[in-house]
C-alpha cells in the first residue's frame, strides 16, 4: 500500500479490506454529519455535532520533560491499560535529536532534554484526543475500549544535531533508524502507534509527517504496530503551535483508520475527508486535526507550486505547507465567499466523523 504523507506534509495509504461492525448511533452520526448547518464547510460537520470534550487521564509525560531515556508509565499509559479493556488505543512517543536552538527556545534550563515544550504540546494534544474517542466510544456502547499514551526511549544521541541544516537526513535512513530502535527494544508486534517527533524544519521530503512507507494501520499489517513521524520542526517553524497539536493528533490518528472507515462515515475514501472545516464568521476558518494542512483546498497540488508557494508564504489553504496527500471534498459542500483574507485557526477538537470512523475501526480490526 501507498503511504500517507503531510507535507511539509500527509497522504494517505488505502486501507484494507474488511466487513464492518457499525452502531446505529455511528450511522446518525454519519447522517448529522451529512446534512449539518451552513456554518461548516469543507470535509467536516458543524461543531455542535461534535461528541462531548472530556478531561483525559493524564500521563507522566507532564511531569518528565527534563530528562532523555525511558520514562515509567504512569495512569493513562501502555502499561496502565484496563486489563477490562478489548481493545486499546495506544499511541507511544519518540523524541529524535533536537538542535541545540530548539531546546533554548525553552531557556537555558531545556539544555539537557531532547523533550521540548512543543514534544510536550504534541503529547498533551494527542492524550486530549484518546480522550475525546473514548467518551464517544463510553456514550455508544463501546465500554471496551481503552486508550493509552506513553513515551518511549529517544531516538538518537541528544546532541546529535547542532543544527536545523543537520536533520535534513535521507528519508529512508530516518525510517529505518526508527523502526530498529522499536524493534531493538521488543515493540516491533504490539498492538501500538509508533509515532516519532522528529526536528527538522528544513526537511521537505518529510514534510509535516507521514506514516511510513508500507506501514499498515495498528492490526492490520504483518507486525500489528504502526509507525509514523511527525516533524514539530517544521510545524513549530513555519506555522507555529496549533499546527503543531494538530498535526501530531493527524499522524497519531492515521494508525487507526483506514478507506473503508472513511468512506463508511465520510462518503470518500480519503481519511482527510474526515475532518472539519468550521465558519464561525466570515472570514474565520477553524480546521479540525485531520482537516489540518488540507483544509481550503479542492485538488493536489503539483511540486514546484507546492515548494515555491511554501517558500514565498503563498500556498492556498490553512497550512504554509500543503499536505501530499489525498485530497477529497464533497461536491454538495461549496466554501462560502469571502471578501477578504481569510484567517485560519486550528484546535484540536476531533470531528463527530473522526470520532466516529476511529471507533468504527476498533469495531473491525482491534475487538
Amino acid at each position: 500500500m501507498g503511504a500517507r504523507e503531510t507535507d511539509p506534509s500527509g497522504a494517505t495509504r488505502g486501507g484494507d479490506e474488511g466487513g464492518s461492525t457499525e452502531t446505529e448511533s455511528d450511522r446518525a452520526t454519519a447522517a448529522d454529519w451529512a446534512h449539518d448547518g451552513q456554518k461548516t464547510i469543507g470535509d467536516g460537520e458543524a461543531e455542535a455535532d461534535s461528541p462531548p470534550r472530556c478531561c483525559s487521564r493524564r500521563t507522566v509525560l507532564g511531569a518528565v520533560a527534563g530528562t532523555t531515556g525511558i520514562v515509567a508509565p504512569g495512569a493513562g499509559s501502555a502499561a496502565a491499560a484496563s486489563e477490562e479493556a478489548a481493545a486499546t488505543l495506544s499511541v507511544r512517543l519518540y523524541a529524535g535529536p533536537t538542535p541545540v536552538y530548539g531546546r533554548l527556545r525553552d531557556g537555558p534550563g531545556a539544555l539537557g532534554s531532547d523533550w521540548t515544550s512543543a514534544h510536550e504540546a504534541a503529547a498533551t494534544a494527542i492524550e486530549a484526543a484518546l480522550g475525546e474517542i473514548k467518551a464517544y466510544a463510553s456514550d455508544t456502547g463501546r465500554e471496551w475500549l481503552d486508550v493509552a499514551v506513553d513515551r518511549g526511549s529517544s531516538v538518537g544521541p541528544p546532541f546529535a544535531v547542532p543544527s536545523p541544516l543537520d536533520a535534513v537526513v535521507p528519508a529512508e535512513r530516518l525510517y529505518d533508524r526508527f523502526r530498529g530502535a522499536v524493534e531493538s527494544a521488543g515493540d516491533a508486534d504490539a498492538p501500538v502507534c509508533h509515532l516519532l517527533l522528529w526536528w527538522g524544519p528544513f526537511d521537505y521530503q518529510l514534510g509535516y509527517g507521514r506514516v511510513l512507507p508500507d506501514a499498515a494501520p495498528v492490526g492490520m499489517g504483518d507486525q500489528r504496530s504502526s509507525f509514523a513521524v511527525v516533524n514539530v520542526g517544521a510545524t513549530e517553524g513555519w506555522d507555529g503551535r496549533a499546527v503543531t497539536k494538530n498535526m501530531a493528533i493527524h499522524e497519531a490518528l492515521h494508525a487507526f483508520l483506514s478507506e473503508p472507515d472513511a468512506e463508511a462515515v465520510a462518503g470518500a475514501p480519503c481519511e482527510h475527508a474526515l475532518g472539519s472545516v468550521a465558519a464561525p464568521e466570515p472570514d474565520v476558518r477553524v480546521v479540525s486535526p485531520m482537516a489540518t494542512a488540507y483544509a481550503g483546498r479542492s485538488e493536489r497540488i503539483d511540486p514546484l507550486r507546492r515548494l515555491g508557494g511554501g517558500l514565498a508564504g503563498t500556498a492556498p489553504g490553512d497550512t504554509r505547507w500543503p499536505g501530499r496527500g489525498c485530497v477529497e471534498r464533497r461536491p454538495a459542500r461549496a466554501e462560502p465567499e469571502s471578501d477578504g483574507a481569510v484567517a485560519w485557526r486550528h484546535e484540536t477538537a476531533l470531528s463527530a466523523a473522526t470520532t466516529a470512523a476511529v471507533c468504527r475501526y476498533a469495531d473491525r480490526v482491534l475487538r
